[in-house]
C-alpha cells in the first residue's frame, strides 16, 4: 500500500498546479477549435452527437472530449448545438420516456456552458410529449443523458422558435461499449491534462467546496448528488447505501485512473458494495440519482469511504 505522508505535498501540489494550468490552456484552445469547427459547417449544429467508438476515433475528438469533464459510463449521452434561439426551445420528451427508465435533458448557455433549464424523469409527467423552454435570445446547447435505456434509444427532435430544426436520432443500445477500450489509449497528454484532480481531491478540505466541484464536475447533472475522493494503490472504495434509498434512487460507482479514464464501474444495487483494490493512484465518483423528488437529500443516505 502507498503510505500517505505530509512530505508528498512538496511534489503533489506543484505538479497539480502545473497540470491545472495545462488543463486550462488546453481547454481554451479546444474551445477555439470547436467554434471554428461549427463555423465551417453550420449544419453540424443541428445534428445530435453521441459518445461512441466512432466519435472518439475522429481526429482530435478524444482529447477534446476528455478535456470537457468526467466520463459518465452509466448513461448514454447526446448533445446538439449551439442553437441560436430568439424566444423558446421545445424538446420532444416523449422520446426520452420511450428510450430510458431515467433521463435528464439540460439546456446550456453557450459559450459559457451555464445550465439554464432542465427537465427529467423525476419531475416530468409520463404523458408529457413536449417541453418548451422560454429563453433569452442567445445560443444554447441541449444535453441528454439516458439511464437504464432499452433496445430502442432515440435522441429527441427539437423545435427552435416554433420551427422544426433538430431531427431525432436513433443510436445503438451498445453505444457505451467503447468505455472499456479507453484505458488502452493511455498517453502522457491525458496524464498531464488530468493529474491535478488527484491532489485537488486529496487536499480538498483546504479548498472551497464549490470550486472543487466546478473543476471536478463542470457540467454535472443538476438532479444528481455526488461523492468523490482519491484512491491510492492497495485501497478500495466502500459504498454503503441506506435501506430507504434502495428503489428510490440509482447509485452509480466509477473508479478513474490519473488520466481520468474509467477502469471500474457498476450500479450499486445492494446495501454494501466494495470495489476492487486499486493498482495505482486514481479517484472515484459516486453518483446518486433520485427516481422521484420525494427522496430526502440526507447526506447519510449513501456513505462512501476508502478502505485498505
Amino acid at each position: 500500500m502507498n503510505r500517505r505522508t505530509p512530505l508528498q505535498a512538496l511534489w503533489l501540489v506543484p505538479a497539480g498546479l502545473g497540470s491545472l494550468a495545462f488543463h486550462k490552456a488546453v481547454g481554451f484552445l479546444f474551445r477555439l477549435v470547436r467554434r471554428a469547427y461549427f463555423r465551417g459547417d453550420p449544419a453540424r449544429r443541428l445534428r445530435w452527437s453521441t459518445l461512441s467508438r466512432e466519435t472518439i476515433s475522429r481526429p482530435l475528438a478524444l482529447p477534446m472530449i476528455s478535456a470537457d469533464g468526467r466520463w459518465n459510463t452509466h448513461a448514454i449521452f447526446g448533445v446538439v448545438g449551439p442553437l441560436r434561439v430568439r424566444r423558446n426551445l421545445a424538446v420532444r420528451v416523449g422520446s426520452a420516456w420511450a428510450s430510458a427508465a431515467s433521463w435528464t435533458i439540460v439546456v446550456i448557455r453557450f459559450p459559457r456552458y451555464q445550465q439554464v433549464a432542465t427537465v427529467g424523469s423525476v419531475d416530468a409527467e409520463r404523458e408529457l410529449q413536449w417541453r418548451t423552454f422560454a429563453l433569452f435570445p442567445g445560443r444554447y446547447m441541449l444535453a441528454v443523458r439516458y439511464y437504464g435505456w432499452g433496445e430502442r434509444v432515440e435522441l429527441p427532435d427539437a423545435e427552435i422558435d416554433g420551427e422544426a430544426r433538430v431531427e431525432a436520432r436513433v443510436v445503438p443500445p451498445n453505444t457505451n461499449d467503447f468505455y472499456r477500450e479507453l484505458p488502452a489509449r493511455s498517453h502522457p497528454f491525458y496524464l498531464w491534462l488530468h493529474f491535478y484532480v488527484y491532489p485537488m481531491l486529496r487536499y480538498r478540505r483546504l479548498l472551497p467546496r464549490n470550486w472543487v466541484e466546478r473543476e471536478l464536475l463542470p457540467v454535472g447533472n443538476p438532479e444528481t448528488s455526488f461523492h468523490y475522493g482519491c484512491v491510492d494503490p492497495g485501497e478500495s472504495v466502500l459504498v454503503e447505501v441506506g435501506e430507504r434509498v434502495i428503489g428510490r434512487a440509482n447509485v452509480y460507482y466509477t473508479l478513474y485512473d490519473l488520466q481520468c479514464f474509467p477502469v471500474e464501474w457498476c450500479q450499486v444495487r445492494e446495501l454494501q458494495y466494495r470495489g476492487r483494490r486499486s493498482a495505482r493512484r486514481g479517484f472515484y465518483l459516486v453518483r446518486v440519482q433520485p427516481l422521484a423528488r420525494s427522496l430526502d437529500a440526507d447526506p447519510t443516505s449513501v456513505r462512501v469511504s476508502v478502505v485498505p
